[in-house]
């Protein structure tokens, strides 16, 4: 007589089929691992290896050069380059570099795209140097005094020496990290373009050639964004001459006075060899004879023949802003 199969509760069916479903997603998971595995290999071993790289950005540099520089070469895999270390590779050898990125493009392409630095100012140092340094106090090359132009030139540094790619910090040069902390100020305000040099020779009394028309006297570089905020009304001012001396050193008023005019030998003043002619024999006579008067240019000063003083200079107060 046939054995009756014992029936199988629904509770107890479910549960078989529950651990069957278990067993087999694990297998599932266990297979996707290898298959990811396996890729993987493959990845390192057949696929993606370099066959193309290109610099891409305005540079100075020769193509070639960053390529070599960088230590890829072809055959190498996409997936695995040490980005960090090619990026600072790059970066110590070539000063003017300023952005450095590498772009994967699948599947066999590298490209190192590249952004430049701009030098902001050439600083002159005691042994009469010159140095092209960034806004971000980078130094990037030694120049010849012909290439200055295009950059604010910086006068009265006190480091001895520079050198390309190194960047300053105040133990290095305390005045020229000032310098470029006061035109990144000037450049807040849109008056950068305006100014041509800068003196740093004396802390306290920072001069500045602002477009070939004005020096400023900014004294120190205390409460410097008043000053330049009280610089922006002065140059406001309907009555303002075009050339002349704008004093800022006390950041409560300001003085302007005329430029000092140096005077220069003339071809029809006689020299030691010639002999006056009769006209200046004449004009030497009439000079004598109004010898009564004197003028004297000094910080805008006037004198009179002993009859008191008479001022060029005008001062603005903040009241006047």
């Amino acid at each position: 007589m046939a054995k009756q199969k014992r029936a199988i509760d629904p509770q107890t069916a479910r549960a078989i089929r529950m651990r069957r479903r278990k067993r087999h997603r694990m297998v599932f998971r266990i297979l996707c691992f290898l298959i990811v595995c396996i890729a993987a290999v493959l990845a390192s071993t057949v696929f993606f290896r370099v066959s193309n790289i290109t610099v891409s950005g305005e540079t100075r540099y020769e193509a070639n050069e960053l390529i070599q520089t960088s230590g890829v070469v072809e055959g190498d895999n996409l997936f695995f380059l040490r980005g960090k270390g090619i990026i600072q590779s790059l970066a110590n050898t070539y000063p003017y570099l300023d952005t450095i990125k590498l772009k994967r493009h699948l599947p066999d392409t590298l490209e190192i795209a590249v952004t430049e630095r701009e030098p902001q100012i050439t600083a002159q140092l005691p042994n009469n140097g010159l140095y092209y340094i960034d806004a971000t106090a980078k130094v990037l090359e030694k120049v010849q005094k012909s290439q200055i132009a295009g950059t604010i030139l910086v006068e009265g540094v006190e480091a001895e020496k520079l050198t390309p790619g190194e960047t300053i910090t105040k133990e290095k040069s305390e005045k020229i990290v000032a310098v470029l902390d006061m035109l990144d100020l000037f450049a807040q305000y849109d008056m950068l373009d305006q100014i041509v040099s800068v003196d740093i020779s004396k802390s306290f009394d920072v001069q500045v050639n602002y477009a070939d028309c004005y020096t400023l006297e900014l004294g120190t570089l205390d409460d410097l964004e008043h000053k330049i905020q009280f610089l922006r009304s002065i140059f406001k001012q309907k009555d303002l001459p075009s050339t002349g001396v704008i004093d800022l050193s006390d950041s409560s008023e300001a003085h302007y006075r005329p430029k000092k005019v140096e005077r220069t030998q003339t071809e029809e003043e006689p020299t030691e060899t010639e002999e006056p002619s009769e006209e200046a024999a004449d004009s030497e006579e009439a000079e004598e004879e109004s010898e009564g008067d004197t003028v004297s240019e000094d910080e805008g000063e006037v004198e009179e023949d002993g009859t008191g003083e008479e001022s060029d200079s005008e001062s603005y107060d903040e009241n006047d802003e």
